[in-house]
């Protein structure tokens, strides 16, 4: 701690970045952490600016969009355009979802081609009874 611009007394609380001083003074917020929240304020405009630019909804609409979609002003726009691409939509799945999904997909298309096969057997028996 630089001792020529804070007392002894002052405490930082890393969590939330703020000052507080230990002799009863009120606390002032870091100026970092503002700059932090007016930068994403920032940017969440911008990313609003942009999808108004290319979409006809209003700055609420677009703002309502945004959050739906976590941030995402292309698929916002996408979805405007009615451009519906899949790989956007899907949903991320761990490497277990992803193992167990190709196992079940495996066993389904073996059990489905035995199917096949045994109807296929019966077909034949039954042609050469007759």
């Amino acid at each position: 701690m630089d001792n020529n611009n804070k007392n002894n007394t002052d405490v930082i609380d890393a969590s939330c970045n703020q000052v507080v001083d230990l002799s009863g003074n009120a606390s002032v917020v870091d100026s970092s952490y503002n700059q932090v929240l007016q930068y994403q304020a920032h940017l969440l405009h911008e990313m609003i600016m942009m999808v108004l630019r290319q979409t006809s909804y209003t700055y609420e609409e677009a703002h309502r969009e945004l959050v739906k979609h976590k941030g995402n002003y292309m698929l916002v726009i996408r979805n405007n355009n009615g451009i519906n691409n899949g790989r956007d939509v899907e949903e991320k799945r761990t490497v277990n979802q992803e193992t167990y999904k190709q196992i079940r997909h495996h066993m389904d298309k073996g059990s489905e081609q035995f199917r096949r096969q045994q109807e296929w057997n019966e077909y034949i028996r039954g042609q050469q009874n007759k």
